[in-house]
């Protein structure tokens, strides 16, 4: 590695390392807030909790790395370009295109990294998250219970609740129950305790003095049916049915898993885009550190002319445009209204084919003697 690698390397790494943190560290503040919440309110030990914090962040360094990729590009061109160190490195005989080799290199480690979270970190630790954080709602039932709020955290309910008393006791209870398409009816219930089986996936919820509210279109009738006892069964993350074991969603699944169960249902006549753009996101995510180095490099040269703050608003932006495009792309693809690659891959496409026109472009900060084709075509050290 000769020494302009090892020094734009240099000069890379340590703005890298400082915008993964701080990126991280505010992507955490909201489930930072809603963690602590449960040692304070919930009376969870401070050890599951450190676990839930452990097993969310590959969630987001699979995001916070490509955003520090672009944003140490960035800035280490910005200080070369605003220090003139661009400009004597062409004087010199440097070209650009000499130094876009240690730019990639620096892109791909990020990209390794990412697609080692996204085919390993990601999926362990969003299935251990869900186990753990089951095994707390299933000890302390009203940890997935917030009183003067709808909840939706169990499958098929909506559940709101006047007030939480005692760990595991509600009063004025409302339950919009959807589980069965048909059917769909309402509770209303003056008090509830929440039961846990120990031996197995399952938290009811036993409702006192209460009626059931269902419309009946077809008949024309609104029948009301007034109880002493209801036991309404609490399906968290799929478990209704008195399953051992929580289901893997396909956030949580590998990538063999993903394919078989893919497979499986395309063989079955069935929608298997959602599966399909699971797979292909775990490959299209890593890339996208390549595409953020193509951008950073010109949008760091042209911060002699427009300053740093515009340059990194500038990438924000861009940072902000990719993954609005990703989302979109993802929910069009998963109603199957365009193919899984082309939502996945076409930001990638599209910013990289951006990121090279700006980068053939790139002539703010160098001598008007210097065009941007003969500084690639000219020969470095």
């Amino acid at each position: 590695m000769r020494l302009i690698d090892r020094y734009l390397l240099k000069e890379l790494f340590p703005p890298f390392f400082l915008a993964l943190t701080v990126f991280t560290l505010i992507m955490l503040t909201d489930r930072a807030l809603r963690l602590t919440e449960l040692v304070i309110l919930k009376g969870v030990d401070v050890g599951t909790v450190g676990l839930l914090f452990l097993y969310i962040l590959p969630s987001f360094f699979a995001v916070t790395v490509p955003m520090a990729v672009l944003v140490s590009v960035l800035i280490a061109f910005g200080r070369l370009s605003a220090e003139s160190e661009i400009t004597a490195m062409a004087a010199s005989g440097v070209s650009l295109g000499r130094l876009v080799p240690s730019v990639f290199s620096f892109c791909l480690m990020g990209s390794a990294v990412t697609l080692w979270i996204m085919l390993s970190l990601l999926p362990a630790g969003n299935q251990a998250f869900k186990e753990t954080m089951f095994q707390v709602i299933k000890t302390k039932a009203t940890v997935g219970i917030h009183e003067g709020v709808f909840n939706d955290a169990f499958d098929g309910l909506v559940l709101y609740a006047q007030g939480v008393e005692g760990g595991n006791r509600l009063r004025g209870i409302f339950i919009s129950n959807e589980r069965t398409p048909k059917n769909p009816h309402i509770l209303v219930a003056k008090e509830g305790t929440l039961l846990t089986d120990p031996d197995s996936l399952r938290v009811t919820l036993r409702l006192t003095d209460g009626a059931i509210h269902r419309l009946v279109p077809e008949r024309e009738t609104y029948p009301v049916i007034s109880f002493s006892s209801n036991d309404v069964q609490l399906d968290l993350f799929g478990s209704r049915g008195g399953a051992t074991t929580i289901p893997k969603g396909r956030r949580e699944k590998t990538l063999s898993e993903l394919s078989e169960e893919a497979a499986k249902v395309k063989a079955g006549g069935g929608n298997a885009s959602p599966l399909v753009v699971e797979i292909h996101k775990k490959f299209s995510i890593p890339a996208a550190c390549l595409v953020f180095g193509l951008v950073g490099m010109p949008l760091g040269l042209t911060s002699r002319r427009s300053g740093k703050g515009s340059a990194f608003g500038l990438a924000l932006a861009v940072i902000a445009i990719y993954y609005i495009f990703i989302t979109a792309g993802e929910n069009l693809a998963v109603d199957r209204k365009i193919p899984p690659a082309v939502a996945m891959w076409s930001p990638n496409v599209l910013l990289g084919l951006l990121g090279a026109g700006l980068l053939y472009q790139a002539r703010t900060g160098l001598p008007p003697s210097f065009s941007i084709r003969r500084l690639w075509a000219r020969e470095g050290p």
